[in-house]
């Protein structure tokens, strides 16, 4: 059985969007960081806990793809417990647009 946004999103390619998904080391922001990884998108995870980011970006990068997954699934983390790391990553973030 399908989770919901895995059934909402099917048939999407997202390739090419980037997505930044606050909340992604776990529920509900977990699972939309995992759902648009598997659409495409890549995915920025902003974490006051990089070791969290990262344990969020290792478990949904193992394992194998399912039809109408994308087998490279990309993520980047973010430290932002502080309020100067928020201010690098908006200024990361504009200087990439």
């Amino acid at each position: 059985m399908k989770a919901a946004g895995e059934s909402i999103t099917e048939g999407i390619d997202l390739t090419g969007t980037t997505a930044l998904v606050r909340g992604a080391t776990r529920g509900l922001g977990r699972e939309c960081a995992r759902v648009l990884a598997m659409r495409g998108a890549e995915v920025l995870l902003p974490c006051r806990s990089l070791a969290k980011g990262e344990a969020t970006v290792a478990e949904n990068t193992r394992g194998p793809t399912r039809p109408g997954e994308h087998r490279e699934r990309t993520f980047s983390t973010a430290e932002t417990s502080t309020g100067a790391a928020v201010l690098d990553l908006e200024n990361a973030i504009f200087a990439a647009a």
